[in-house]
Order: C-alpha cells, then structure tokens, then sequence
C-alpha cells in the first residue's frame, strides 16, 4: 500500500507545530515558577526578621579538624581568639589572658605586645621572647609618652609631655634618681637628681629673662650655691640653710 507524500507531509508539520507549542509552554511555565520562587523568597525576608545564633562559643577548624579560630567566652569575658597550626594562641581582641584589648602571642603563646585602653587612656606594650614588658607607648591624661623599660620591668627612660612641656627623663637604679631634661614655653633645664628623687643640681636656662645658671642643692632640695649669668653680669653666691648668703662674688 502506497502512501500519499502530501498526506504525509501534512502530519509531519502538525507534529513539528504541537512540539514547538510543547516547548513555548515548557518556557513560559518555567519562568513562572522561577518568578513565583523569587517572590517568596522576597516576601520572607520581609516578613521575616533573621533569628539570632546564640552560644557560648564558636570553633572554627581547618581541613586536618585543628583550631584556626574561636569565639567566645574566656572564661566569661567575650573574646575572638586566633590559632596557629599547633593550636597555640597567636593573637586575641577582646578579653583574654588578662588584656582587654588586642593582643599578639609568641610561639611558647607568651605575650609579645598589647593595646589596651583604660581610664588613664589607651597604652601600647610590648615584649621580648622571654615575656618582660620593654616598651611602652601612651597617651596618659597628662600627654603622650614614650617608656624604656629594662629586663625585670623597671623603667630606665621616659621621653613625653606633661600639658604644653616636654621632658626625657633618664632613671637610676630602682626607678629613682637619674637626670631629666625638661622645657617650658619660658626655659629649659637639665636636672639630676639623687636616689631619694631629690634634684641636687640644676644647669639650665633659669631666669624668666632667659638668663642661664647652675644651682647646687642641699639633700633637702634648697638651693645653696648658685651660679648666674644675668644681663648685669655674672654672680656666685653661697646661702646657709635659712636662705641667707654667707657668700657672694663679685
């Protein structure tokens, strides 16, 4: 039996238009459910506020299961702490190890520096490898300052402002004693001092009319001996414990 090719290809061009019709179809119900999916995502974050994550502490760990990273509570103050491949603490912000601040660890997790902030203001220290504080860098309510500090935590060198006058003041044994050189808006002086904080001799710019000298004091901190130069010439003289000159020149 023989088939009509015109027949034939009548059937194959309503195929061909049912099956493009499929495809439209298909598309159109697609895009409708994509839309659809979208305008219910919208309408939860909307409508919906983000739950809160509560815990006590949050772990993170790297692929070989080591902590990297954890925060929480140390043991009830907050903190984000940070850890090398040995789980050592490398560095912490908040409160931890007794710093409230921002603090780096050495390899035997010992302190190496720290910025914290008080009532006094904020104060940066560091550390050598055997945990003693050398440095310490601050903004104090008098003014900035830098301090040296030597192996068992003494100072040894202080270099700030107290108001509108600098000062570097070089420590003696124990924190006491030493030489500071100090500068107001009027003179400058150098000043050395004994163990008991006492200043004994003053060279300096001492006159309000800018005029330099070098006064000897007694262990009580009187002057007893001075030497000036002023613009009537220079002078020297002597006084007693009562102040009064036993000694003068010319």
């Amino acid at each position: 039996m023989e088939t009509d090719p015109t027949s034939m290809e009548a059937v194959l061009d309503r195929l061909n238009r049912v099956e493009r019709q499929n495809r439209i179809t298909r598309w159109v119900g697609m895009a409708l459910l994509v839309a659809g999916g979208a305008v219910a995502v919208m309408g939860q974050a909307r409508g919906t506020a983000p739950r809160p994550l509560e815990a006590r502490k949050i772990i993170l760990r790297d692929a070989k299961g080591k902590k990297r990273a954890e925060l929480g509570l140390f043991p009830d103050k907050p903190a984000l702490v940070l850890y090398d491949e040995a789980e050592r603490a490398t560095s912490a912000l908040g409160t931890f190890q007794d710093v409230s601040g921002w603090a780096l660890y050495g390899p035997r997790e010992q302190r190496l520096a720290a910025l914290e902030v008080s009532s006094s203001g904020p104060n940066l220290s560091m550390y050598s490898l055997d945990g003693a504080r050398r440095l310490n860098v601050g903004v104090l309510a008098q003014g900035p300052s830098l301090g040296l500090l030597s192996a068992n935590g003494q100072a040894k060198a202080a270099l700030g402002m107290t108001g509108e006058n600098a000062f570097l003041h070089l420590f003696g044994a124990k924190e006491h004693g030493g030489v500071q050189l100090y500068a107001t808006a009027d003179r400058s002086t150098l000043r050395f001092f004994d163990a008991g904080d006492k200043p004994r001799a003053v060279l300096g710019m001492l006159e309000k009319e800018n005029s330099p000298g070098l006064v000897f004091n007694d262990a009580s901190g009187t002057g007893r001996a001075f030497l000036m130069v002023s613009p009537n010439g220079a002078s020297i003289d002597l006084v007693d414990a009562s102040k009064k000159v036993v000694w003068h020149a010319p």
